[in-house]
């Protein structure tokens, strides 16, 4: 997923802010007067409501002062959602084992831009993914859109980060 320039500054303005309350930045997206936050908790994969709120409480005065936004706008802050976009190179390591949908500009020279497989991994700058038609590398730099694909192992995945989560012992 692309960044506009306001997007990217926002991005470097609020990254910082979550990453002091322990929270991933995954990306921003600013239209129609809505600024939209997406984040995820290391630890769960996902964002509760409690957690939205802290960040929201954080990032708004940080906003407020840098001010990269001319006039009003709205602050939403939310988790990626279960078939989240994949955005890093870690994703592609992260979530190996799970399908995928990935776009790419520009097309392989085969002419296809469109792929949708079973994650293998990241190596060299390219993901791996399985096919029905076979083994495909593809760049990461030219992805343009890429996310998971609801099903049961994504849902089976999901429900093993959230036990593992809950198991962790807190020591203050």
């Amino acid at each position: 997923m692309r960044l506009s320039a306001l997007e990217q500054r926002i991005y470097e303005i609020a990254a910082p802010v979550l990453e002091g309350l322990g929270f991933d930045l995954l990306w921003v997206e600013y239209k129609s007067d809505i600024l939209g936050i997406f984040a995820e908790n290391p630890q769960t994969g996902k964002l509760t409501l409690d957690e939205c709120t802290a960040i929201s409480r954080e990032l708004s005065p940080t906003l407020e002062v840098e001010d990269p936004i001319e006039g009003a706008y709205r602050l939403e802050v939310s988790s990626a959602g279960i078939d989240r976009p994949l955005l890093r190179e870690s994703d592609y390591e992260r979530f190996k084992g799970l399908e995928a949908k990935i776009e790419i500009d520009p097309p392989l020279e085969e002419g296809q831009k469109r792929f949708r497989g079973r994650l293998e991994g990241f190596e060299n700058g390219l993901i791996q993914l399985k096919t029905d038609q076979g083994m495909v590398d593809l760049p990461f730099n030219d992805v343009y859109k890429a996310k998971l694909v609801m099903n049961d192992a994504l849902m089976e995945h999901t429900k093993a980060l959230e036990e593992n989560a809950e198991n962790k012992v807190h020591i203050i």
